[in-house]
């Protein structure tokens, strides 16, 4: 049972202030590859331009899931080609550059979301379908909202 605000914390902001600020998906164009976790990839054999696309797409989470990215798209045709500079996770084949990944989409809407409501989510997260869908039930009583604000 929770106890309140201890000695030494800090509470925390109220919603997703950090997110809405840095303008959802906008905010992966400034991305750049975290050094550390570059050479921790590219140290177990992966091409160095596939490994910054990876650390791009999942936003520096850590080698894990870069890993798990760099796995799942090892075979794409321009995986070995550099990032486009400033394209943040677009350069990495996610879905910043506008049209949502067709699977996802149905995937999301598989889960119930409409289709306009699942393209936005994979947008604010970046192509990502486990974020995309941890986002879609974070912002459910909002998301009239937020559909309507980005129609426009």
């Amino acid at each position: 049972r929770g106890t309140g605000l201890q000695a030494g914390e800090t509470e925390l902001p109220e919603g997703d202030e950090p997110a809405a600020a840095a303008g959802g998906a906008g905010a992966s164009e400034s991305i750049e590859p975290d050094a550390e976790l570059l050479v921790q990839l590219v140290s177990m054999g992966f091409n160095e331009n596939g490994c910054k696309k990876a650390l791009i797409a999942v936003q520096n989470a850590g080698a894990e899931q870069a890993m798990q990215w760099v796995l799942e798209h090892m075979e794409d045709p321009d995986f070995a080609e550099p990032p486009a500079p400033g394209a943040g996770a677009s350069g990495a084949g996610a879905a910043g550059a506008g049209a949502a990944d067709p699977e996802a989409v149905s995937m999301l809407c598989s889960m119930g979301f409409e289709q306009d409501a699942a393209q936005l989510a994979l947008k604010e997260c970046n192509g990502n379908l486990e974020r995309a869908a941890d986002w879609l039930f974070s912002h459910a009583a909002e998301l009239p909202s937020l559909l309507e604000a980005a129609n426009q």
